[in-house]
Parts: structure tokens; C-alpha cells; sequence
């Protein structure tokens, strides 16, 4: 009987040892699962706003771009119209004058 009992207490160790491993297993396997649950969501969440983060500098990249073209195409006017501006008033100096040489030298018709 002596090695029944020895048997019998094996198997029962062995059961033990058994059930205890598969709860061990149980118990890391959920707890990789919840972890992984809340971790993949959050790493996913991060590249999105890295990707949000690279299409708003490069939206304000072009932005800047756009408004420096813009400074730059408004002074071009400015300076054109400054131009201008001093060629129509050399011409009415030119009207003027002309204008003068005009009555200077031809009768009035009274």
C-alpha cells in the first residue's frame, strides 16, 4: 500500500502543480491583455497626433510661405504706384509749363 499512497500523492502533486501553473499562465495572459488593451490604443492615439502635428507645421510652413509672397508683392505695388504717382506729377508740372509757354506766346482772342 505503501506505494499506492506514494502514487496517490504524486498524482495529487502533480494535479496541484497542474492547476496552480494554468492559474499562473491564466493571470499573466489577462493581465497582457489588458495592459495590450489600454497600451495599443494609446501608441495608435500617439502616432495619429505625431501625423496631426507634422500636417499642422507643414499647413503653417505654407502659410508662411504664402504671407511672405503676399509682403513681398504689396511693397512691389507700393513701390510701382510711388512710381507713378511721381511721373504724373512730373507730367503736370510738363502741362503746366506748357500750358504757359502757351498763353505767353499766343494772343488772347477777345
Amino acid at each position: 500500500m505503501n506505494q499506492n499512497d506514494d502514487r496517490t500523492t504524486y498524482g495529487k502533486v502533480r494535479k496541484v502543480l497542474f492547476n496552480e501553473i494554468s492559474l499562473v499562465i491564466a493571470v499573466v495572459g489577462a493581465t497582457v491583455a489588458v495592459v495590450n488593451y489600454f497600451q495599443v490604443p494609446s501608441t495608435n492615439n500617439q502616432k495619429n497626433i505625431e501625423l496631426i502635428q507634422q500636417e499642422i507645421n507643414s499647413q503653417k510652413e505654407l502659410s508662411d510661405q504664402i504671407n511672405n509672397l503676399r509682403d513681398n508683392h504689396i511693397h512691389t505695388l507700393e513701390v510701382k504706384i510711388d512710381d507713378t504717382n511721381a511721373k504724373v506729377d512730373n507730367l503736370e508740372n510738363e502741362i503746366v509749363e506748357v500750358k504757359t509757354i502757351l498763353n505767353e506766346r499766343l494772343p488772347n482772342k477777345r
